[in-house]
């Protein structure tokens, strides 16, 4: 078995509402596809996405890694060989994690199909039966962003994550104060300053933020300041989680070795796909680190995609967030969407990601035309 043909496909996708934090707003997920195919007859699919201010990468920037430098270094190699292909990719290219993470969910993909398995039977076992999910609150105006609270608690979300990090830190603590006195007693409520925030304005709300019974602080500064994160740590009580800061395990090491985490977000599209987040779990495992099970947001398949990583992996100690995309997507990608119950993700147990991809739906979500790249 080989893989003679790597097809591409920009598309959009409308969300239900306009999604807005520090990276800025969108009201649509600007999404690549990848289909691999097999001499044999066998596909398997991948979605990915970027933003340049958070993955230096953008939809261009993917669809053209993928189309001259991945897909062809790829045609030709056997897809049970996943670490080879991993390795390959790291090989042609430094960096372009989002590209290469829509290889990797395509290759796991169909060698799940090919094998009769789920993905995450190859990474593991399944190990959480179900996933609890938690859900994330981007910048509205007060009554619409507490609408959306009540709502994720009413359809049995597990935690509120609430995004911070706005040039108004007083409004940052207004939303935070009025989000607690809403929610039940005890519910997990978790912050996000997406790098918003200066040593300053971080040293300062921070600890009034405290007050409001924190589950975590999420990358509360930019990325490289890691001594400044680290003596951040040492004035709060809540821990502290990067995200934006963590591109590789060499960075969880760095990152780890600074003190400057309690909690690694492992978000496969970040991390350059299932191969290598499973890695940096193990990582995590040996340093005593707890990860939390994340990924971008997406349709279905996507989001998928990192729920198997989540089900196999018995180091999350938190409530997930890796399918709010899945409930604020105008139309789903897929005939068979990934179902969200009373808060919690079950995977079906079918093989590979599980997934069925409407062409005629991407067909009509198009960009440009598909590009394909035969052996």
């Amino acid at each position: 078995m080989r893989i003679i043909r790597v097809e591409i496909y920009c598309i959009d996708v409308p969300l239900i509402w306009k999604k807005d934090n520090p990276h800025g707003p969108e009201d649509s997920l600007s999404e690549v596809l990848v289909r691999i195919m097999t001499d044999d007859g066998l596909d398997g699919w991948g979605e990915t996405g970027g933003r340049v201010s958070f993955f230096g990468e953008g939809q261009a920037d993917i669809a053209i890694t993928i189309e001259t430098v991945l897909a062809p270094a790829i045609l030709g190699e056997n897809p049970l060989n996943i670490e080879g292909i991993c390795q390959k990719m790291q090989r042609v290219i430094p960096g372009h994690n989002s590209a290469k993470a829509a290889i990797d969910f395509a290759v796991y993909d169909l060698v799940g199909k090919y094998l009769g398995q789920p993905v995450y039977n190859l990474l593991g076992g399944r190990v959480h039966q179900r996933i609890p999910c938690g859900w994330s609150l981007f910048w509205k105006p007060l009554p619409m962003m507490l609408e959306d609270a009540q709502k994720a608690v009413e359809l049995g979300y597990k935690a509120v994550k609430l995004k911070i990090g706005s040039q108004d830190w007083r409004s940052d603590l207004r939303n935070l104060r009025e989000l607690r006195l809403i929610l039940p007693s005890n519910y997990p409520l978790r912050v996000d300053a997406n790098e918003g925030y200066s040593r300053i304005e971080a040293f300062k709300v921070l600890r009034l933020m405290e007050e409001y019974d924190l589950q975590l602080i999420e990358q509360p500064l930019p990325r490289w300041d890691l001594e400044g994160t680290a003596n951040l740590r040492t004035g709060l009580n809540t821990p502290v989680m990067l995200d934006e800061s963590i591109f590789s395990i060499r960075d969880a090491i760095t990152a780890t070795t600074a003190q400057a985490c309690d909690i690694i977000n492992v978000k496969p599209h970040r991390l350059g796909g299932l191969r290598w987040s499973a890695k940096l779990a193990a990582v995590a495992e040996a340093l005593g680190i707890p990860i939390f099970a994340s990924g971008k947001m997406s349709t279905s398949l996507g989001s998928a995609a990192c729920a198997h990583l989540a089900a196999a992996m018995h180091n999350t100690k938190f409530e997930a967030e890796f399918a709010v995309g899945v409930r604020a997507i105008k139309e789903d990608i897929v005939r068979n969407p990934l179902v969200i119950e009373d808060g919690y993700i079950e995977l079906s147990g079918a093989a590979g990601i599980g997934l069925e991809v409407d062409l005629a739906v991407v067909n009509r979500l198009l960009k440009c035309p598909p590009v394909i790249i035969n052996a």
